[in-house]
C-alpha cells in the first residue's frame, strides 16, 4: 500500500516487470499471488523432482520396524512449481503433482528467458543508480539535520552550566553578606521578652498598611497558605512592590522566575496583558497537568476519507516527560500510528500551540516514516478537548479533534505517575527504533535478504532527558507555525 497514488516512493528502486517476470535488488523472480520465487538451481530442482521416499526400516528378522526414521524431506509448495514451469518456458499448472510431471518432461531454461533476465537486470541497476541519488540526498539532509541539532544542545548545555554557575555564584555571595548569628547573651535577652505563646509556635509576618516599605511584625497566630494568599491580595501596590525588591534581593532563586514571568508579559501571555484565543481571553493562567495528561478518543476525519483503518474513534495517549522538558504522545490512526515529541515544553496556558515532531508506522506493510516533514502543531482546549494539525512526507497535511475518555459522562481515572513513566519510557524506545539503519534492515527482509542487525538511536538522538549532564535538547522549532 502506498500512501499516495499521486506520489511516487522516492527511497525504494520499485522492480522493473515484463512478460510475467520482475527484477528487484539483485533478483529475477516470478510472482504467484503474494508468493515470489526465483529459479530453482537445476540440479536443486532435479532432486526435488526426483525425491524417492526411502524404504521402510527392517528388523533384524526382516520385518518392517515399529519405529520408522523420521523422513526429513520436505516438498514445495504447488505455486513454488508455478513459478518454476515460467522460468523454465512452460505454460504454469496450479496442482502441484502434475506440474512436478511437466517439469521433469521439459527440463531446461528457454534462451528467451535467460536474455529477459539480463536485460532486466541491467535496467533495474540503471534506475537503481538513479534512485541511489535521491537516497543520498535525503541522507545528507537528515546528516546536516542532526549537526544542527547537536548544535543547539551543545550551546543549550554551555548555557545551562553557566546559569548554575552564576546561580551558585549569588547564593554563595548573599551567604558571606547575611548578618553575624547572635550570641548566646544576645538570644537569652532577646528571649526573655517572649511570651510562652510565641515560644511554641512559628512566626509568620503581616505588612504595615502605614508604610509603603513592607515591615515585618510578628504576630501570636500562624497563618495558613490560603490566609497568606489573601492577605498579598490586599496588599496595595506600594506594599507589593516593596515586598517583591525583598524578595529579589534575598532570594537568588527568585532571579530565574522574574525573568521568565517579564518575558511571559512582553510576550503577552502573562499577568499583565490578556490574550486572546479562539474567541476566548486568558490572563495568566497555567494548565494543571490533570487537566489535558491522559487518554483520548479523536476523529481523523481526512484520513478516513481516504482509508477505512482510518474511521470511527482512534486512540491518543499524552504524558509529560520525567523532567517536563517535553510532552509524549502515543497514536493510533488507523493507517498510521506511532510516536509524537513536543518540541518545547507543557503548556503554560489553555489554547496554547504546541509544535511536535513525529516517527510512526504505515499499516499494513509495517513501512517507517520519519522524515523530517513528519510535524504538527497540538493545542489543548478546555474541558478535555483537544485539537491538532499535523503533516508527514507521504500523507500530507490533516488534522484530528477528540476529548479525554469517558465512563457515563466522567473522565476514566488517570493512571499513577509510575504508570505514566512506563509509558513514556516505551514510547522513547519505540521513537529511537524509527531510523533510517532499521528502515533499511527490514525493506531488505520484506524481500527476503538480510540487512544486518537492528540499531536504536542514542538518547542524545531522540530524547532530551537523558541526564544532567546533557540538559535539555531542544531542536529547532523554526518554521512550525508557517507549515501550519
Amino acid at each position: 500500500m502506498s500512501w499516495s497514488d499521486s506520489e511516487p516512493d522516492t527511497w525504494n528502486t520499485p522492480a522493473i516487470t515484463r512478460d510475467g517476470f520482475s527484477f528487484k535488488d539483485d533478483k529475477f523472480y516470478v510472482a504467484i499471488g503474494y508468493h515470489t520465487h526465483t529459479r530453482k538451481d537445476t540440479a536443486e530442482l532435479y532432486a526435488l523432482l526426483t525425491y524417492t521416499p526411502p524404504p521402510p526400516a527392517l528388523t533384524k528378522a526382516g520385518k518392517v520396524a515399529k519405529r520408522q526414521p523420521k523422513d526429513t524431506h520436505k516438498d514445495e509448495e504447488a505455486h513454488f512449481y508455478a513459478a518454476q514451469l515460467i522460468h523454465y518456458g512452460l505454460k504454469p499448472l496450479k496442482t502441484r503433482e502434475p506440474a512436478k510431471k511437466r517439469l521433469l518432461a521439459a527440463f531446461g531454461v528457454p534462451e528467451a528467458v535467460l536474455e529477459l533476465e539480463v536485460a532486466l537486470r541491467q535496467e533495474w541497476k540503471e534506475l537503481d543508480a538513479k534512485m541511489e541519488e535521491r537516497r543520498e540526498l535525503i541522507r545528507a539532509e537528515e546528516r546536516e539535520q542532526m549537526a544542527k541539532y547537536r548544535e543547539v544542545a551543545e550551546k543549550e548545555r554551555a548555557a545551562m552550566i553557566l546559569q548554575k554557575e552564576n546561580e551558585k555564584n549569588a547564593e554563595t555571595a548573599g551567604q558571606a553578606n547575611a548578618p553575624a548569628a547572635k550570641t548566646s547573651w544576645e538570644r537569652g535577652h532577646e528571649g526573655t521578652k517572649k511570651t510562652a505563646t510565641q515560644k511554641t509556635s512559628a512566626v509568620p509576618m503581616h505588612l504595615d498598611g502605614s508604610d509603603d516599605e513592607p515591615e515585618i511584625v510578628a504576630v501570636n497566630m500562624k497563618m495558613t497558605r490560603a490566609q497568606m494568599l489573601e492577605k498579598i491580595s490586599s496588599l496595595s501596590e506600594s506594599q507589593a512592590q516593596g515586598l517583591l525588591k525583598k524578595i529579589f534581593e534575598n532570594l537568588s532563586a527568585a532571579e530565574k522566575l522574574f525573568q521568565a514571568e517579564f518575558t511571559t508579559i512582553a510576550k503577552g501571555k502573562g499577568p499583565s496583558a490578556k490574550s486572546t484565543t479562539n474567541g476566548k481571553k486568558y490572563g495568566g493562567e497555567t494548565a494543571d497537568p490533570s487537566e489535558w495528561i491522559g487518554e483520548y478518543h479523536v476523529t481523523v476525519p481526512k484520513l478516513a476519507e481516504n482509508w477505512d483503518d482510518a474511521e470511527g474513534i482512534k486512540s491518543l495517549e499524552v504524558y509529560p516527560s520525567s523532567t517536563s522538558a517535553h510532552i509524549w504522545a502515543s497514536f493510533d490512526f488507523g493507517i498510521i500510528s506511532g510516536v509524537m515529541r513536543s518540541v518545547g515544553p507543557p503548556p503554560n496556558s489553555p489554547n496554547q500551540g504546541i509544535p511536535f515532531e513525529w516517527r510512526g508506522r504505515e499499516a499494513g506493510e509495517d513501512v517507517m516514516t520519519f522524515s523530517k516533514s513528519n510535524r504538527g502543531i497540538l493545542t489543548f482546549l478546555d474541558g478535555g478537548k483537544i485539537t491538532a494539525e499535523m503533516s508527514g512526507d507521504l500523507c500530507s497535511k490533516f488534522s484530528f479533534a477528540g476529548a479525554l475518555q469517558q465512563r457515563a459522562g466522567k473522565p476514566i481515572p488517570r493512571k499513577s505517575s509510575i504508570q505514566q513513566r512506563k509509558e513514556v519510557k516505551a514510547w522513547k524506545k519505540e521513537w529511537r527504533g524509527i531510523n533510517w539503519t532499521n528502515y533499511e534492515v527490514a525493506n531488505k527482509a520484506r524481500w527476503g535478504g538480510w540487512g544486518g542487525e537492528e540499531e536504536n538511536e542514542s538518547p542524545f538522538e531522540s530524547d532530551t532527558t537523558t541526564d544532567e549532564e546533557m540538559g535539555d535538547f531542544q531542536p529547532d522549532s523554526e518554521g512550525f507555525d508557517e507549515a501550519f
